[in-house]
């Protein structure tokens, strides 16, 4: 589910998605939540989405505004993150995420897997 808001005399929207399943690079995160701004020159995702007037994060708020990452689950465990992408010929991007309460047997489990299906056959 996707819901937002789109002003027709710029090109840009403010989301806050759910989905029940969203695939990286092999790993399947469950339960995706949270804000995305999408517009010309950008995509940001979790707490960027409430920074994105500003160069540089704002001072400490008094009170403290909630943070508003996304959110997901992996291995058993809960991921916090937010996100930028910078569109473009050459597009840049940052990532940070925490991984929290997760089942280090699964993701053992879960990366041999994934290491064998790339690892080239020999004979």
């Amino acid at each position: 589910m996707l819901k937002g808001q789109c002003d027709a005399t710029t090109p840009n929207a403010a989301v806050n998605w759910a989905f029940d399943s969203v695939n990286f690079k092999d790993y399947q995160f469950t339960n995706v939540s949270g804000p995305i701004w999408i517009d010309d020159d950008r995509v940001l995702l979790g707490d960027w989405v409430d920074d994105r007037h500003q160069a540089t994060p704002p001072p400490p708020a008094d009170p403290p505004q909630p943070i508003r990452p996304i959110i997901g689950q992996l291995f058993d465990g809960v991921v916090h993150g937010k996100g930028w992408i910078k569109l473009g010929a050459d597009p840049q991007y940052g990532l940070e995420a925490k991984l929290q309460q997760a089942s280090l047997a699964r993701s053992s489990r879960v990366s041999k897997i994934y290491r064998a299906r790339s690892t080239p056959a020999s004979g």
